[in-house]
């Protein structure tokens, strides 16, 4: 049953990709995440429930992790998101409920309708169904690519050239919601999501810094899993100006979708769905690994007053909660943190992510336990040299586990 309409208008804006250090750095400049932060709360440590888009977004549109989303008993990857989104009431549809007007715009492939996104919107565009021989091209590859054939080389053309299935830019995602929202009654629920920071890395030429034709295609090439070389130094230092750009031109878009939808005095959640590596542990772009590149993410809530930071660990799992708390106009933030929290990855790494350290338990069996604050970059973990602390984790990581084979059953369960 519908509720009668109240609360104020929200907008969740997710950014492919987006590392957190890429946004609190001070020494890089992206001035809308800093005013968007100054106007509210900044988790400073906020942690993707997984390394990639399929593994986070169901999470994190839900609150609750899926399983694992590979071939299973006949069941492909995009099906089995789907039946898990639609059975657990996702964000949006937990809003119309409410009687919020629910209006969501994506460029993700994991997050089209293919994959059940569109549950609880009232309109959905996913891009699927764009004309025109980019539209066209777009939608093939995509079809393809999720009924598992191998479609990487030409994903990696199409992509470069600007038509491919991560190429629809951030612009374009903003003035189509923009359309979308001119007849909507209020209150209103608005997510987008947004590609630019996603490999291949094309910032807007104004952000090129210098980086040619030939050293950008170079640099993209080597960083895939589809080139045989590793990235150079040179090639890593382009790669990094180039994804650094591309978080400044989604910066330069995050000033006007506040400028667009200021006469809407929204309450703003931004996120990432999970991190990007260059090199750090060997791997370039995302997925399979739980290291800080991979899986800290920025996660602000803006125009809400009253400046705040953030310590304790805190998973983007509670973002349902937390949305639905700002339906009300009133947030207690110390109800979405906690002492410590987890990830998962497809590929069966698992680690528990505390305040200032890091469990880490591999796919080949070896646990490793990192002093964040001593080890930012997690070079030195110790291999389980103390017996005391090897022991109070696995444990923990067995309640982890039992609390995902229960999400897997769908058992009601609680939060971390």
């Amino acid at each position: 049953m519908t509720e009668t309409p109240t609360g104020r208008n929200i907008v969740m804006l997710s950014v492919d990709s987006l590392r957190a250090d890429y946004c609190y750095d001070e020494s890089l400049a992206t001035p809308a995440i800093d005013a968007l932060a100054d106007s509210g709360c900044r988790f400073e440590n906020a942690i993707a429930p997984g390394p990639a888009t399929y593994e986070s977004m169901p999470a994190i549109f839900t609150g609750i992790q899926p399983g694992p989303s590979g071939p299973k008993g006949g069941i492909n990857k995009r099906e089995r998101i789907k039946r898990h989104v639609r059975a657990h009431r996702p964000l949006a549809e937990r809003l119309r409920e409410r009687g919020y007007t629910t209006i969501g715009v994506t460029p993700n492939p994991f997050t089209s309708r293919q994959f059940g996104f569109d549950t609880g919107f009232d309109k959905f565009v996913d891009f699927f169904d764009s004309s025109g021989f980019g539209g066209g091209l777009r939608s093939r590859i995509v079809s393809r690519w999720a009924d598992g054939e191998f479609v990487g080389g030409l994903r990696f053309a199409s992509n470069m050239l600007g038509l491919g299935d991560v190429s629809v830019s951030c612009s374009t995602v903003v003035s189509r919601a923009i359309e979308e929202l001119e007849d909507a009654s209020e209150p209103f629920f608005l997510w987008m999501m947004f590609l630019d920071p996603h490999w291949p890395y094309r910032p807007p030429t104004r952000y090129h810094d210098g980086t040619g034709i030939i050293g950008r295609y170079r640099a993209n090439w080597r960083a895939s899993n589809l080139s045989d070389s590793t990235p150079s130094e040179r090639d890593d230092e382009t790669l990094r100006t180039l994804y650094n750009g591309t978080v400044k031109g989604f910066d330069d878009c995050l000033e006007r979708i506040r400028n667009e939808l200021r006469p809407f005095d929204p309450a703003y959640v931004l996120h990432s769905d999970h991190g990007e590596a260059f090199g750090e542990h060997g791997q370039y772009g995302h997925g399979g690994a739980l290291y800080e590149e991979n899986i800290r993410v920025p996660l602000l809530v803006g125009n809400i007053g009253n400046r705040t930071r953030v310590e304790n660990p805190v998973s983007l799992q509670v973002i349902p909660r937390l949305i639905t708390s700002l339906c009300n106009g009133e947030i207690d933030l110390s109800a979405f943190t906690t002492d410590q929290t987890y990830a998962i990855s497809e590929r069966g790494d698992i680690c528990v992510r505390g305040s200032g350290w890091k469990y880490y338990l591999g796919k080949d069996e070896r646990s490793r336990l990192y002093n964040l604050r001593t080890d930012p970059g997690e070079q030195d973990g110790i291999e389980i040299g103390i017996e005391s602390l090897e022991s109070q984790y696995r444990n923990h990581l067995c309640e982890i586990t039992d609390l995902e084979r229960a999400a897997r059953e769908q058992v009601p369960i609680k939060q971390l």
